[in-house]
């Protein structure tokens, strides 16, 4: 039987020992104070008000389009002024990372994707057959991606593609133009900038263009607009026109044998963007309050809250006289959930809030961090 467990066994084995422990303790009614929850619909910003265009006529009846229907993609375009011509519509991010690996590589070749991070990427280039190289984030001051020995690990037949996340799960790094070129001189860039309708303390961009290399730039609904059971994504194809143009040739074949977006959400997108706006600037309110709260909250306390540019999560350094998975493990004795830096292959001792939980939870939560950093 075919091995589909995550390149990183060990990060998987402790993610997965920790969502048990956690499992448990919600079962069993411990967690007064859970910063772990990253659905929006579950911390009090569902979508507000009816949304009529999923039960209207149209949707009645199917047309097999593979890229989406034009209203659809038209309706991307016009929300993130990019060309309606440049838009696929997918499922999900992980869809369109599928098809993206199954567009530029083959069974064994390489990708590279940044460490740490959100155990994705790995799962589904390992389920085509593909090999992951890390490229590693570093902090000082700010994260800061670390290439120099990337060059090391690359074949001989190079890299099939080069994965980056703007702004990144979970350190909240925004991608320079800098980083974005030197990304750019391994293989085409695929970045996944599922927040980027969210900066904290760094400057919105966005790597898509219309000029250079081929690139790849993956959105969604989950994120964007709080929609997660909406199951909508999109990839956006960029580079100079000939090199687009090819690229959206073949994606459209792969699309046309799945043919995987719903036709009521498609019909609807239209509707769900004018309400995920709505939700987006709720989003960011609470995005914000909780920034404060962690930096008044740990103030003078041996946790360290990172800066963070943007993005849903908060890493909080712990100190070293425990493990990060000690210090979640007390933490959830006090009834509080955080993640253990580890299950997203963090090195040190951190810790992960989410930064989408509901303020008083929140800072309640963080209260006894505190208390408990300084019993220890």
């Amino acid at each position: 039987m075919r091995e589909v467990y995550s390149q990183r066994s060990a990060f998987a084995e402790d993610r997965a020992g920790f969502s048990a422990a956690l499992d448990e303790a919600r079962t069993a009614g411990t967690v007064a104070f859970d910063l772990t929850v990253s659905n929006p619909t579950r911390v009090g910003l569902e979508a507000r008000g009816p949304i009529n265009a999923l039960s209207a006529d149209p949707v009645r009846f199917y047309g097999a389009e593979p890229l989406g229907t034009e209203v659809a993609r038209r309706a991307i375009a016009r929300e993130l002024d990019v060309p309606w011509a440049r838009v696929v519509l997918t499922a999900s991010s992980s869809e369109s990372y599928a098809w993206l690996f199954r567009l530029l590589a083959d069974p064994g070749d390489v990708v590279l994707a940044p460490r740490p991070g959100y155990p994705l990427v790995d799962v589904i280039a390992q389920l085509d057959g593909l090999r992951v190289v890390d490229y590693p984030l570093r902090y000082a001051d700010g994260w800061l991606a670390d290439l120099g020995l990337v060059s090391t690990e690359v074949p001989e037949a190079g890299v099939a593609a080069v994965c980056a996340v703007s702004p990144h799960n979970p350190t909240g790094l925004w991608m320079s133009s800098e980083l974005q070129l030197r990304l750019q001189s391994f293989g085409p860039l695929i970045v996944d900038e599922v927040f980027e309708a969210y900066p904290i303390a760094a400057p919105r961009r966005t790597a898509f263009s219309t000029d250079g290399p081929l690139h790849f730039v993956l959105g969604g609904l989950s994120k964007r607009c709080g929609l997660p059971q909406m199951k909508l994504g999109w990839i956006l194809v960029g580079g100079d026109a000939p090199s687009a143009h090819e690229a959206l040739r073949r994606l459209e074949h792969i699309a046309d044998a799945f043919l995987s977006v719903s036709t009521p959400v498609q019909h609807a997108l239209p509707q769900l963007l004018e309400v995920g706006a709505s939700t987006r600037r709720r989003l960011s309110e609470r995005l914000r309050q909780n920034v404060e709260a962690a930096a008044h909250t740990l103030s003078g306390s041996a946790a360290q809250p990172l800066s963070v540019g943007g993005g849903w999560s908060l890493l909080i350094r712990m100190p070293a006289s425990e493990t990060d998975a000690r210090w979640a493990a007390h933490l959830l004795a006090q009834g509080v959930a955080v993640w253990p830096g580890r299950t997203f292959d963090v090195p040190g001792t951190h810790l992960v809030a989410s930064l989408i939980t509901p303020p008083a939870v929140f800072r309640e939560g963080l209260e006894r961090l505190r208390e408990t950093v300084s019993r220890h």
